[in-house]
């Protein structure tokens, strides 16, 4: 194994006060024992966060509900956080940090979190979050590749055996006709089948089924991931829109964003991996696309198919630097001579954890995706 050069004065919290650039040694990874290593909280056996809108999910947000909500969340929320802050050390030379990061997701796979009888809203935010980290992971990859470096094989196992475990998990459940859920936070005694199979739930849980079975070698479960997102995308009308993000009334331009990010990673990363979508799936992406971003500057026809305004224009609300990044995917890597093109923030503006961070980061995580499935 070559040696990775990096300053100890960064690496090491013991010689902070030096600035001699000395060779790591080739068990790298052993001079930062767990016990080095400062976690951010415990690992969560499971999510137990409720919902958060009043009278229901398109109510307005109750504030004290909201907050209990985070923070039943918190611990995965600073996983997620610390893993992307490390790769960015990492590149200034901090090898510690993403060290540490990977240890504590390891810390989180080997204790089996998040299989526990979450929520039905923990169900929802495990595949959020477990999507950001597997590009995360990705990424980690692929920067610890360029300074000749490979993370220990028993890690790599643990961690990849989690991310599968946690995508048939819910697979299960979603073959089940219905997602995991509590009755008493939810108030129903059962979820019609659509609800989750065409909604952003349904994209995001193809999303993460694809980067699960690309990082744990599990063709059963790209081809799970593919065919769910074709079935998502069966259901966008002649108009471009989703009836299951219609139906969010006020909120709905936000969903069809919402939405719209896991179905971008997903067909580029069954491009990129061979298993590319059907013709007519791509033709329901883009008028998906070229609808919601239309809607941003005039969301006249969201307005008459929801019966309200939208309250969450991404043209203007907080949320733009987040949910634009899957419109950017798409112009980079799809088709960027589309007139809505103009509408998209510049890449260097956007940063969508749940999509594993920055474009640039998204990039280099699905090149090394790529490259490990050929």
């Amino acid at each position: 194994m070559r040696a990775l050069t990096v300053s100890f004065a960064m690496a090491m919290l013991a010689a902070a006060c030096t600035t001699k650039a000395d060779p790591m040694p080739d068990d790298w990874w052993l001079a930062y024992p767990e016990n080095r290593c400062e976690f951010s909280r415990a690992y969560l056996p499971e999510i137990q966060s409720k919902p958060y809108y009043s009278g229901n999910r398109n109510g307005a947000v109750d504030p004290v509900a909201h907050a209990k909500a985070m923070e039943a969340s918190e611990s995965l929320r600073q996983l997620l956080t610390k893993n992307l802050n490390a790769q960015k050390r990492f590149e200034a030379g901090d090898v510690k940090s993403l060290i540490c990061a990977e240890r504590e997701l390891a810390y989180w796979a080997r204790n089996d979190a998040l299989l526990g009888n979450n929520t039905n809203r923990g169900f929802y935010e495990r595949i959020w979050y477990a999507a950001g980290l597997g590009i995360a992971y990705a990424h980690n990859t692929r920067l610890l590749e360029k300074q000749g470096q490979r993370r220990p094989a028993q890690v790599d196992m643990v961690v990849t055996n989690w991310f599968n475990r946690l995508a048939q998990d819910t697979r299960r459940a979603m073959d089940a006709d219905r997602a995991p859920f509590d009755p008493e936070a939810t108030g129903q005694s059962y979820r019609p089948p659509d609800e989750h199979d065409t909604g952003n739930l349904g994209a995001w849980t193809a999303y993460y089924a694809i980067i699960a079975g690309i990082l744990s070698d599990e063709p059963g479960l790209v081809g799970w991931g593919r065919k769910r997102t074709e079935v998502m995308l069966q259901t966008v009308d002649r108009n471009g829109m989703l009836p299951s993000e219609v139906a969010r009334a006020n909120r709905a331009l936000h969903y069809h964003f919402f939405a719209l990010n896991p179905l971008v990673g997903a067909a580029i990363l069954l491009e990129r991996t061979g298993e590319p979508l059907s013709a007519n799936s791509h033709d329901a992406l883009q008028a998906l696309f070229r609808f919601s971003l239309r809607e941003t500057r005039n969301p006249e026809a969201i307005k008459q198919a929801a019966g309200v305004r939208s309250i969450q224009n991404p043209a203007h609300h907080e949320s733009r630097v987040r949910v634009m990044l899957g419109p950017a995917l798409y112009c980079a890597y799809i088709d960027r001579d589309l007139p809505e093109c103009d509408l998209v923030p510049r890449s260097d503006q956007l940063n969508f954890p749940y999509m594993g961070g920055t474009m640039a980061e998204w990039t280099l995580a699905i090149d090394e995706m790529a490259r490990s499935r050929r």
